[in-house]
This record gives C-alpha cells, structure tokens and sequence, in this order.
C-alpha cells in the first residue's frame, strides 16, 4: 500500500471511523523488496553474476503482558488526551486528526513540551477535523486550556503545525481542496500569543502545494512537499521565500527525527535508495549514511527499516517497524544498527524514548482497535493497553529542537 493509498483510507476513515483501523503491513510493504537479490544468473555459458552480500540481524523478541488502562506519556484517544500525569483525561471539542498527514507529522502538542517558561498556563495545542461533505473535510488548529477547559480556533483552515521554542508556529494554510482532492496552500509562521511583538502571519512557501509540515530544526522548518506519484520531497524552509530540498529531488524521503540541537536531521530514503543519511539542516551537507539494503532482520524480508515519526535522544534513534521497532546509533560520521526489537504481531507507531533508551513507547493497531504500547528494552517485556475500539491514537508530541529537558520532550 502506498503512502498516498494510506492517506485516503485515514481520509476516508474520518467519514466512516473503522476503516481506519484497517492493516499496516501494506505500509512496511511498500518500503520492502520481495524481489530477487542481484541479477538473475545467466542462462548461457557465462558465470553468474554474484549475489550481493546480504548480512542477518538478530533481533530481540520481547514478552508481551497487558498494560494499565492509561499510557506513562499523553496521548490522543479519540476525543481525549490520556497521560498527563496527575491530569484527569481530557475532553476535546473536536477530534484531533489529519487525513492528509495521518500519524506521519504530530496531530497534537503540549505546551510544557515547547517551552514552559514561555507558558505558565498549561494547554494544548491540535489539528482537528469536521466534516464538510469532502473527502478531507474541514481543518483546523485548536488550543485547548488545560485549567479552564476552554477550546479556542487558533488558526481556522490550517492543517499540520510545527510549535517552535520562541512561540512561532508553522503550519500549512489550506487555500482550496476538490471534494476528493487532498488540499493545497502554503506554509506560515506566525507567533502563538496574539500580544508578541511580531504576530502577523508570513508565508514561508511561495508556492501552492501540498505541504506536511514535520519540525522547527532550531530556526529552520523542515516539512514534506507532496509530489505526483505519491512521493515525499523533504524541504527546508530557512525563512520567507527560502525554500531548498534536504535530500536529491525525486528522491521519496521520510523524516525520522531532529538531533536535540536542532542542527541535524536522520532521514531515510527509499525507491531503491534505501540509505538512512544524517543531514546538517543549516547547510544541507551529509555526514553520515547507512546502506539498509545490506542488512535484513532476522526473520523479515526487505530493508532494515526506518521510517516517519521517530525521536533522537542523545546519540540514539528509535524508528518505527514492522512487528517492532529499530533503534540506530549516530556517531560522528556514523550510523549502525544498535538493536532490533521484535513484537509478535505488532507494528509500533510514533515510538518515543520514554527516559531512557532502554524503554520506548508507542502505539500500534489491528482489526481490533488501537492500544499504546510500553516497551522496557531490557527486561524485554511489552506492556499493551486496553483495545481502544474506533477510536484512533496518537501520541501528543513535538518533532522540534531543541526543546525543554523532560523525560519525553
């Protein structure tokens, strides 16, 4: 399943909630290579050509047991955020969500997970969605007062947001959209509180297009432009009509996450490239790369994985994968896989270092419904929370660094 095929589902499921909850294993399908490896030998007199060299991975199997009714971080359930620690669950006005994003970008974010300093009260910020007869219906993002309860537009026709430290949010404007057509607009920054200074909106894109807005890299937005043909170009926005790609053009390129200083950024790139590369976001230089073709999981066709929504902690990565999740080093120069964790059954979404990287938390789906899941790497055991039945999950977050020292930031 492509990712555009994924997209329209999530779109189509905000019409009608339970075919949301349908299979992930055609998304991993469509960064897999079932093929044959290296050309196929010759039928005449001449010698094979060689296989390419192909190393096994052991991969760690973890036990999994069930979990308590609600997750050790905040999340999105439904119209509730969950796990906010000595917070009641909270009820929202409307659902966040994003049919054309899905669980790609953040769908909501707190504000002590930007800048608590900036923010004596504490709310959230989320992209919520209606529905207008279309296909992706009508977005916007919404702020919702942790204290009073009070859920406010922030900016009505917008889609995914980007909240930096110095209180500016980039977001995507939606300027029009067919009723099956995903919409189009522009990037714009503006700040969040209504009395800075600096507070009218400027647009960073000049021109219309379908944007997915992923993380601030320090002053720099980084965010996906959607081409024709379903793929992603991954773009950096340094300011008002300055726009330049991070990776090839052409090349379909995923974020996987922002060092904690904002300076770099671990993407993966696939449609037969299959490298996971470090970039210097201010520069635009590689320092690092990973061939993932050259290395397969025990058990598991196709390319070591790397993929959307993943967290940089220290020198780690964690990034999603099919029953399980993957968790790189970055060296100076260098990448290398430092472990390989194995869910039965299970795909891990937007999974975060939770205090360590020894434990990571996440999500996952089924036929069945969506549950978060807690992973404590060392004792190699996976807690799984109650089936959320038609009710989607995410996981409240920001992609932006730097950001405030917290266990889960």
């Amino acid at each position: 399943m492509t990712r555009r095929q994924r997209n329209r589902r999530l779109g189509t499921a905000v019409l009608a909630l339970a075919l949301f909850a349908g299979t992930a294993g055609g998304l991993w399908a469509a960064l897999s290579d079932h093929g044959r490896l290296g050309p196929k030998p010759s039928e005449t007199t001449s010698p094979p050509v060689p296989t390419p060299s192909v190393r096994t991975l052991p991969v760690t199997r973890m036990t999994i047991v069930p979990g308590p009714a609600d997750p050790p971080m905040p999340f999105v359930r439904g119209d509730q955020v969950v796990g906010i620690p000595l917070v009641p669950p909270l009820t929202l006005a409307e659902t966040p969500q994003d049919p054309l994003s899905g669980w790609i970008a953040p769908v909501a974010t707190l504000s002590n997970q930007i800048a608590p300093q900036l923010y004596p009260d504490d709310f959230l910020l989320y992209q919520s969605w209606t529905n207008d007869g279309t296909a992706y219906g009508h977005q916007s993002i919404r702020r919702h007062d942790l204290g009073s309860g009070a859920d406010t537009v922030f900016e009505d026709r917008a889609g995914t947001f980007a909240w930096n430290q110095d209180g500016r949010v980039a977001y995507f404007r939606i300027m029009g959209h067919g009723k099956l057509d995903p919409p189009v607009g522009r990037v714009v920054v503006r700040y969040l509180q209504t009395e800075d200074p600096v507070s009218s909106p400027q647009v960073w894109t000049s021109e219309k297009a379908r944007w997915i807005v992923a993380g601030w890299a320090g002053t720099h937005v980084l965010a996906y432009r959607e081409l024709e043909g379903e793929a992603l170009e991954l773009w950096v926005l340094d300011g008002p009509g300055m726009a330049r790609r991070l990776a090839p053009a052409g090349v379909n390129t995923q974020l996987v996450a922002i060092s904690p200083d904002g300076t770099r950024a671990f993407v993966s790139e696939s449609d037969g490239r299959d490298r996971a590369v470090v970039f210097e976001v201010a520069t635009g230089d590689e320092v690092a790369s990973f061939d993932r073709a050259g290395l397969r999981l025990q058990g598991q066709d196709g390319p070591v994985p790397a993929g959307y929504a993943g967290m940089w902690l220290g020198d780690h990565v964690v990034t999603w994968g099919p029953n399980g999740f993957v968790i790189y080093r970055v060296e100076a120069d260098r990448i290398t896989v430092e472990t390989a964790v194995h869910l039965d059954g299970l795909d891990l979404y937007e999974p975060r270092f939770y205090g360590s990287p020894w434990r990571v938390v996440g999500w996952t789906r089924s036929g069945k419904g969506h549950a978060y899941v807690d992973c404590d790497i060392r004792a190699r055991t996976c807690r799984v929370g109650p089936t959320a039945k038609r009710q989607n999950i995410y996981a409240v977050y920001t992609a932006s660094r730097p950001g405030p020292t917290l266990l889960e930031s």
